[in-house]
């Protein structure tokens, strides 16, 4: 298959060395950025070259409250950006695909409650170390 509809995907997230399935996750997205510097040559405007710096690893999730409320219960954590240096896993269910993101931090927490809505979601902002696939 090359086509994967979201529901083809499963989503673990190892926290202290003990994982559990997301089951209720909306929405991930992961955005890989790569820093640069241009290298300037004395007596011209024109850079000669361009350096990479180091990169820049980010995402968000978005997943409902009840299940983030049993997460942080389970780790005796008050909010998630208690949440530091766990891995998150997303792969195909029959395997061809995975990517595992190694060294997520949650760096914000934001709630947003629908007056008619069916659910609460939480949309959680994270940065990690590297990615692995």
């Amino acid at each position: 298959m090359i086509v994967y509809p979201a529901s083809e995907y499963l989503m673990w997230w190892s926290i202290n060395g003990s994982g559990r399935p997301l089951i209720s996750a909306e929405e991930i997205s992961t955005d890989i950025k790569v820093e640069s510097e241009p290298i300037p040559v004395i007596g011209s405007t024109n850079p000669i070259a361009v350096v990479s710096n180091g990169t820049d690893y980010s995402g968000k999730i978005m997943l409902q409250n009840g299940e983030l409320e049993l997460i942080l219960k389970t780790y005796g954590y008050n909010n998630a950006t208690q949440i530091q240096n766990s891995i998150l896993t997303i792969a195909s269910k029959d395997g061809l695909i995975k990517r595992t993101l190694i060294g997520v931090n949650i760096i914000s927490e934001g709630t947003g409650i629908k007056a008619k809505s069916k659910q609460t979601l939480i949309d959680l902002s994270f940065s990690y170390t590297r990615q692995t696939n």
